[in-house]
């Protein structure tokens, strides 16, 4: 049985040629179909439960939209939106971690560690098998070789699963940082020429996989273990974007899917189809097995480098307030169900963008002029250098937020931390001017 739906959606995949769109509006559509495979899991109510009366829309200085008010289940396994916003952060910090090994005088070997597997078998027997082999791995016996061997202080541990033709396929990209210094002389690292160090560091990290495998009453293949030496700013930065690759990503690997792709499966084909219900069942498979695992690692020096270089956490800037009344239309109208408002409200990046989302929202609903309450605009920073409201305030005093409460009528109030005034469509910026002057 098991067998035969791998076979299923690897044979759709194969012929339908998936489409592998992970920007914000594919996101969404695959959380969509989290909801209707998994209608009680709290992924199902992300960014759709509210948690106040007014959701905050704002930009951040590299362009994303962060939607404020709203509950964010954080299950990146198994949520498409929240598994991309926590592998954007991890990788991040991840690279900063390894880079600054490198910088420090530090070398890193790369490998991929899985353990043998059959399409007979349940994600969760194949999952506990490679648990065992790598406690086993990191016990003091074996470890203690690769840290003579290879002068291992420390790893960055990440897990992924993919599907093949043999099943299940979970497996640990693992990026071991190694110090010349603590290794002997006659390291494997230091012997000759970089092809030389390459089959050392294969022959050592594959010995000690090897029983640790064999010990904890698994198997592992030769041919499916890689590892690579890294030195280079460059090759960091390429071993990371592999060891971190985003799930939702296509793979260079013929003939394997991601959990993402499951989805993608569940989503886009016919809804009768036995290639929907086998992708929906591997899917459910898939995150109950993974439950409570812990999809990034850290161990030894990786632990003290991390935090290191970072970037101050960035303000973003907010640009308006969506009302409860408003964002449930977005959200839950019948008419809204196909996800394009919900996905243009989730990408939006200027007030004028936020102010369409709304009106065509109002319009669903049956409203002629935007009901009052709806949106409240924040004027602050506006983009391509455009100047923030002038209130009153005096020169050389601190200017606090101003807010724009859009209604059907006009003139326009102005809001901030002095008071109110009414002010004229002229004197806001041409963009929001000619979104504002266009409602109702």
């Amino acid at each position: 049985m098991a067998s035969k739906s791998f076979k299923t959606v690897l044979e759709y995949a194969s012929n339908q040629r998936l489409d592998r769109k992970f920007d914000r509006a594919a996101q969404l559509s695959l959380q969509d179909a989290v909801r209707s495979i998994l209608p009680r899991h709290r992924a199902a109510a992300c960014m759709r439960h509210r948690l106040g009366t007014r959701i905050t829309v704002s930009k951040t200085a590299s362009g994303a939209t962060r939607l404020g008010g709203v509950m964010i289940c954080g299950a990146h396994h198994i949520c498409p939106v929240c598994h991309s916003r926590k592998l954007a952060a991890q990788k991040a910090e991840l690279s900063r971690v390894v880079a600054a090994h490198v910088r420090a005088g530090g070398s890193v070997v790369d490998a991929v560690l899985t353990v043998q597997h059959h399409a007979h078998q349940k994600l969760t027997t194949v999952l506990k098998k490679l648990d065992d082999s790598w406690k086993t791995f990191r016990s003091e016996p074996v470890w203690r070789e690769l840290v003579r061997d290879l002068g291992v202080v420390g790893f960055v541990r990440r897990l992924e699963v993919t599907v093949g033709p043999n099943g299940w396929h979970p497996h640990l990209h693992v990026s071991f940082l190694c110090d010349p210094a603590v290794a002997p002389r006659d390291n494997v690292l230091a012997r000759g020429s970089r092809q030389k160090a390459l089959d050392g560091a294969f022959a050592v990290l594959w010995s000690a996989w090897r029983i640790a495998t064999a010990k904890a009453g698994a198997a592992s293949r030769r041919q499916a273990f890689f590892s690579a030496t890294v030195n280079g700013a460059i090759e960091v930065e390429r071993i990371i974007q592999y060891t971190m690759k985003n799930m939702g990503y296509s793979h260079d690997k013929d003939g394997s899917l991601t959990p993402i792709d499951l989805l993608r499966i569940a989503r886009d084909s016919d809804p009768k189809s036995v290639e929907r219900l086998e992708a929906a069942r591997l899917f459910r498979e898939y995150a109950d097995a993974i439950r409570s695992k812990r999809a990034v690692m850290l161990g030894g020096v990786a632990r003290t480098l991390t935090g290191l270089d970072a970037d101050d956490k960035e303000e973003p800037e907010v640009l308006g307030t969506v009302s409860a009344e408003a964002y449930d239309v977005i959200t839950k109208h019948p008419d809204a169900r196909d996800g394009h408002l919900r996905a243009a409200l989730a990408s939006v990046t200027s007030r004028e963008g936020l102010i369409d989302v709304v009106k065509r929202a109002a319009q669903l609903a049956g409203h002629p002029k935007l009901p009052d309450g709806w949106l409240t605009l924040k004027t602050g920073r506006f983009s391509g250098g455009a100047e923030s409201i002038r209130s009153g305030c005096q020169a050389g005093t601190r200017q606090q937020p101003q807010t724009v409460f859009v209604g059907a009528t006009l003139p326009i109030l102005i809001r901030n931390g002095s008071g109110s005034q009414n002010v004229r469509l002229s004197a806001l910026p041409d963009k929001v001017r000619r979104s504002v002057g266009s409602i109702g």
